[in-house]
């Protein structure tokens, strides 16, 4: 969850823990509005976890550009800027991720899916050759 000016804007993660327990959300809008503190927790083997996953994502996304298939990069640009720009470069990630998805791109890298209060992230999207509202792809 992130607060974008005034306003909420929620991930999938954020919908796991409402479903795990309502109080969370509450204790993380709290939280983002500086009611509350957040609570801090030093886990260097979440961050061994997370390196390591990035690491994975460059070493997949490199792979993928060698063997010759055509990557269709998206930008969603710094998260630290004014409320209004990045909204903006939310809904420009998104209407990215739409054009490329639709244009048939063999691949799409850090997809965004955003309609104003919910927002998704893929690292991936592959496309395959099975037939859909898009064309002879899916």
């Amino acid at each position: 969850m992130q607060l974008i000016g005034d306003r909420p804007v929620y991930a999938a993660t954020d919908l796991v823990g409402f479903l795990a327990c309502e109080h969370l959300v509450g204790l993380e809008l709290a939280a983002m509005r500086g009611l509350v503190d957040r609570p801090t927790r030093l886990d260097p083997e979440m961050d061994l976890i997370a390196r390591r996953g990035l690491e994975h994502e460059a070493r997949y996304l490199a792979d993928l550009e060698a063997s010759g298939v055509q990557v269709a990069r998206i930008e969603a640009g710094p998260r630290d800027v004014p409320a209004a720009q990045r909204l903006a470069q939310l809904w420009t990630a998104a209407e990215a991720t739409e054009r490329a998805i639709k244009r048939g791109e063999e691949a799409v890298y850090q997809a965004t899916f955003f309609d104003g209060r919910w927002l998704g992230l893929a690292d991936f999207l592959l496309r395959v050759e099975r037939p859909s509202s898009l064309g002879a792809w899916s």
